[in-house]
């Protein structure tokens, strides 16, 4: 037994292929995203002098030293118990 689709002579499409469509957005969309990388592609930058270099570094650093030592004071405040402050363990019975 044979089946149908052998048995068939093919015929040629007729229709419009949509690949035309296909083909100019492809190229649309790849112009686009070319000129996205370029646009967006990081480009060096010259460094600053030691003196201006030295000024941002050392700004940067007092920033997070005083971030850091406000926060090393809120957790001794919230652990010291002269301050009523207690020391928070889990507690595994809790949901039990």
């Amino acid at each position: 037994m044979t089946s149908f689709a052998k048995s068939v002579s093919p015929s040629p499409i007729t229709a419009e292929s949509p690949r035309t469509d296909f083909e100019n957005a492809k190229e649309s969309c790849e112009t686009r995203s070319q000129s996205m990388i370029e646009r967006d592609a990081p480009h060096p930058a010259p460094r600053p002098s030691p003196d201006l270099a030295d000024e941002a570094d050392r700004a940067t650093f007092n920033e997070k030293w005083a971030r850091e030592q406000r926060r090393a004071a809120f957790i001794q405040m919230r652990t010291e118990p002269k301050t009523g402050g207690r020391i928070r363990t889990l507690n595994k019975s809790f949901n039990r």
